[in-house]
C-alpha cells in the first residue's frame, strides 16, 4: 500500500494502486487526444515556419529515431509491465526486485552508441535530403532517454498510476513544442530541430525518474538474481521484432519519399500521412473496445455471433469513414491555404486522395486487426505485419519513380487495405473463425 505522501510502505504484503479505471480511462483519454493535437499542431508549425523541406527532414530523423528507440527499449518495457502487475500485489521487496532487475539488462547506451556511429549510413541512404546526417546527429543521443523512459513509465502504468502516467506522456510533447518554439524564436536553423527530440527526453528523464524513486524502495542490486534478468531477455527478444515491424510500417512511406525523391517531398507528403494516421484513430478506438469482446467469444467458441457482428460493424462503419473521407477531401483545399499561406504544400492533395480511399475500404477489417494473437497465432500475426511491410516497400519502390508523392501514398494505401484482409484470410484458414464472409 501507499503512505499519505504516495509512497510505496516497504513492509506491505500488499501494494495498493492509485488509480480508478474510470479515472484511468479519462485521463488516458485527454492525454491522448492532447498528443493527436500536439502531433499535428508541431507538423503544422515546423511546416509553416520552416518550410517543407525541413518538414521533411525533421519527419525522416523522427522516423528513424522511433525505429532505433524500438532496438533501444528491447521490449523491456513490455516485460516490466507484464511484471510490475503481477508482483505488486506481493509486497514492495518483490516489486523492486521486479523492477530494478530489469534495468540490469538496458541496451540503450551501446544502440544510441551504434545508432550515431551508423550516421554515414544515414546520409547514404537519404542522397537528396542534405541535412538528415546533422538532424540524425542531435536527435540521437535522445534514445538513451526515451529507452529509460519507456521502462520506467510501463512501471507506472503496471502500478496503475494512470494520472501520472497520463501527464508524462502529455508532458513529453509539451517539452518538444516548447523547445522547437524557443528554436525558432531565437532563429536557430533548422538543422536543429531535431534536438527537440533528444532535449525533451531527457527532462522527461529527470522528471520520470524522481517520481519512480519516490514511490519505490530504493535499488538493492544484490535482489537482482540472473533467472530473473533472463526472463527479461527472453521476453524482450520475443517482442522487439513485432515492435519493430510495427514502427516500420506506419512510417515507411515518409522514409522511402525522402529516400527515393527529396526532403522537400517528403515535408509534403508528411502531412498527408498525418490527416491519413488521424482519420484511422477512429479504427483504433473501436478495436481497443472490440479486442476483449472478440477475445472471449473466441474462447467460448461463438463463431456465429462473431460473423454477425463483424458484418453489423462494417456496414454501420463504413459509410462513416467514407462520409469522414469525402468531408476531409472536399474541405482540405479551403482549409489548407490558412494553415499553410503560399503555395509550397499545394501539392498535398493528390497522395491525400489515394490516402483517404482505404480509410473506408480498410476501416472494418483493421477493427479485427489484432485477430490472430487473439485467436493465438501470434507467429502469423508477425508474418501479417512483415508481408504488410514487404508490399509497402516494394510497391513504393516501383511507383515512387513514376508517380512521385502519390506512388507513396498508393503503395500505403494498398498495404493498409491488405493488411486486414490478409489477418481475416489467415485466421478463416487456420482456426476456422470467420469474419466479414
Amino acid at each position: 500500500m501507499t503512505d499519505n505522501a504516495g509512497r510505496i510502505d516497504p513492509q506491505a504484503q500488499s501494494i495498493g494502486t492509485g488509480t480508478s479505471m474510470t479515472s484511468g480511462i479519462a485521463w488516458n483519454a485527454v492525454a491522448l487526444a492532447f498528443m493527436a493535437l500536439a502531433g499535428i499542431g508541431l507538423n503544422v508549425a515546423i511546416g509553416r515556419a520552416y518550410g517543407p523541406a525541413a518538414l521533411g527532414t525533421f519527419n525522416i530523423a523522427f522516423a528513424l529515431y522511433i525505429f532505433f528507440a524500438q532496438i533501444a527499449t528491447f521490449g523491456l518495457h513490455l516485460s516490466i509491465l507484464r511484471g510490475v502487475s503481477t508482483a505488486s500485489t506481493d509486497g514492495a521487496e518483490r516489486l523492486a526486485t521486479v523492477v530494478y532487475r530489469g534495468l540490469g539488462l538496458c541496451v540503450a547506451v551501446p544502440v544510441t552508441v551504434f545508432a550515431l556511429v551508423l550516421t554515414p549510413v544515414v546520409v547514404g541512404l537519404f542522397p537528396a535530403v542534405p541535412d538528415i546526417g546533422h538532424a540524425w546527429l542531435v536527435a540521437a543521443p535522445g534514445l538513451f532517454a526515451f529507452a529509460l523512459n519507456k521502462y520506467l513509465l510501463a512501471v507506472v502504468n503496471g502500478l496503475q498510476h494512470m494520472r501520472a502516467f497520463a501527464m508524462f506522456q502529455s508532458f513529453r510533447y509539451v517539452l518538444i513544442l516548447g523547445v522547437v518554439y524557443w528554436l525558432y524564436a531565437n532563429g536557430v536553423p533548422s538543422v536543429w530541430l531535431s534536438a527537440a527530440l533528444s532535449i525533451a527526453e531527457l527532462v522527461l528523464c529527470l522528471a520520470v525518474v524522481t517520481y519512480v524513486l519516490k514511490i519505490l524502495p530504493r535499488p538493492s542490486w544484490k535482489r537482482v538474481q540472473r533467472s530473473e534478468i533472463s526472463q527479461h531477455l527472453r521476453f524482450g527478444a520475443r517482442v522487439m521484432p513485432s515492435g519493430l515491424v510495427a514502427e516500420l510500417n506506419t512510417r515507411i512511406d515518409v522514409l522511402m519519399v525522402g529516400a527515393l525523391i527529396t526532403d522537400k517531398a517528403a515535408g509534403i507528403y508528411s502531412i498527408a500521412a498525418l490527416i491519413f494516421e488521424a482519420a484511422l484513430q477512429a479504427v483504433m478506438v473501436v478495436r481497443n473496445n472490440l479486442n476483449p469482446r472478440l477475445g472471449r467469444a473466441i474462447a467460448e467458441g461463438r463463431r456465429e455471433e462473431m460473423l454477425g457482428v463483424s458484418r453489423t460493424l462494417a456496414l454501420l462503419l463504413t459509410p462513416l469513414l467514407a462520409g469522414g473521407a469525402v468531408v476531409v477531401w472536399f474541405s482540405f483545399p479551403y482549409v489548407a491555404p490558412w494553415i499553410f499561406p503560399g503555395s509550397e504544400f499545394s501539392e498535398i492533395q493528390a497522395p491525400l486522395f489515394w490516402l483517404l480511399i482505404a480509410v473506408p475500404l480498410a476501416g472494418a477489417p483493421l477493427c479485427y486487426g489484432l485477430v490472430l494473437s487473439i485467436a493465438g497465432f501470434p507467429f502469423w500475426q508477425s508474418v501479417q505485419m512483415l508481408v504488410s511491410l514487404a508490399v509497402a516497400i516494394v510497391l513504393a519502390v516501383v511507383l515512387i519513380p513514376w508517380l512521385g508523392i502519390s506512388g507513396a501514398a498508393i503503395a500505403m494505401a494498398v498495404s493498409t487495405c491488405m493488411t486486414g484482409l490478409l489477418g481475416i484470410w489467415l485466421v478463416r484458414r487456420l482456426s476456422g473463425i470467420r469474419i466479414f464472409f
